[in-house]
């Protein structure tokens, strides 16, 4: 139990830079893969105690690793910490990156028992693009044995089910006229594109439970009397399997299609980004955070819940054994992306819950880098 407590003290120890750390991101929010503040902030925290920083790993210029030791396995720490349009900080990404850098601080700590590889990997553009997805593309992820990281929410879940998720890009062209003069001579790509909207709620009633399609407007037109040449749109589909989420696709796409039938316009449809993949806990490193957790006395709601969002971590978890616990920083009726949330995520209770996670996190870790059998267990454990 040494060790154990020597993490638990490490972590206190820099509890006030960690602050600054964590203040810092919070204060300076970017937006998906233009979080150069955060990177190189980031990284160089981790370089002063005693880490091995590159920015720009995986041709991602926001995205980052730090490293310390070598000759046996490897965990991954993994950061996040972009924000939200107007929102700011309102998923919490400060405290995940800050919990990321406290594990990594705390294990740095006991180097004389540790035969292995710490790193922390720092993930850009999770709310918006995938950067973990294209980090594992590039082969970021191919050396690493286990992946830890937190994630803030309203209640404290062990192994949240996440859905998977799929990115559209809808575009209609039509043909311009002028609204009151002409308006019969030209094909209106902005009716294309409500139409879609239209045909999706139309489905609703089909959706498989806990699936969904949500969608807004980028481009509606240029002015009110023209008729729109050109209408665009974002959507997201939501499904808790692999079935459920390519019914969602479908829908969607069948939609847009029809629509672009019906109004005499054309249709075209593209992928922004990489799909978030469902999230796959690892049951026996969430049961040895369980019991780190609970030992430092923090109130756990449940242990497997639904929740009704993605993430690109269920790419790195269906890849290598990983967990994406949350634990709550706000009450239940505050949920992620609203700014009461987001103001929770800069306050000092939000902070002891990151340095909770940083705590149970190298805890786990510690345990996989020392115990050879449970890592191997771990590896062969859905």
């Amino acid at each position: 139990m040494m060790a154990y407590e020597s993490i638990n003290h490490a972590v206190e120890f820099h509890r006030a830079e960690l602050r600054r750390l964590c203040d810092a991101i919070y204060q300076y929010p970017e937006l998906a893969f233009e979080e150069t503040f955060a990177a190189e902030t980031l990284g160089e925290f981790l370089e002063e105690h005693g880490y091995i920083s590159r920015i720009g790993v995986g041709q991602l210029q926001t995205a980052f690793t730090a490293v310390r030791g070598t000759g046996g396995p490897v965990v991954a720490f993994l950061a996040e910490y972009d924000a939200l349009p107007e929102l700011g900080h309102a998923c919490g990404h400060n405290l995940i990156a800050t919990a990321a850098c406290g594990a990594a601080l705390a294990l740095a700590s006991l180097p004389e028992e540790i035969a292995g590889e710490i790193r922390v990997v720092g993930c850009p553009a999770e709310e918006k693009g995938g950067g973990k997805a294209l980090l594992i593309q590039s082969g970021t992820f191919r050396d690493v044995d286990v992946a830890l990281m937190f994630h803030p929410g309203n209640e404290t879940v062990l192994a949240p089910e996440y859905v998977g998720a799929q990115w559209r890009h809808i575009a209609f062209y039509g043909k311009a006229a002028h609204a009151g003069v002409a308006p019969e001579t030209g094909l209106n790509a902005l009716e294309g594109l409500l139409s879609t909207f239209y045909h999706v709620n139309a489905l609703r009633q089909q959706f498989p439970d806990g699936s969904g399609i949500s969608g807004i407007i980028t481009h509606g037109g240029d002015a009110a009397n023209i008729v729109p040449h050109y209408a665009a749109g974002e959507f997201i589909a939501r499904g808790f399997s692999q079935t459920a989420l390519d019914q969602m696709v479908h829908y969607l796409e069948t939609s847009a299609t029809s629509a672009a039938m019906a109004t005499g316009t054309r249709v075209e449809i593209s992928v922004p980004s990489p799909p978030y993949e469902l999230l796959r806990t690892n049951q026996l490193m969430i049961e040895r955070f369980e019991s780190y957790l609970s030992g430092l006395g923090f109130p756990i709601h449940h242990r497997r819940k639904r929740r009704r969002v993605g993430t690109d971590m269920g790419n790195v978890s269906q890849l290598i054994p990983a967990i994406h616990p949350v634990l709550a920083i706000s009450p239940l009726d505050v949920p992620n992306h609203t700014a009461e949330f987001a103001r929770l995520a800069g306050g000092d209770a939000a902070f002891d819950v990151a340095l909770v996670a940083a705590k149970t996190l190298a805890c786990v870790a510690y345990d996989c880098l020392t115990d050879s059998e449970f890592l191997i267990e771990v590896r062969g454990t859905k």
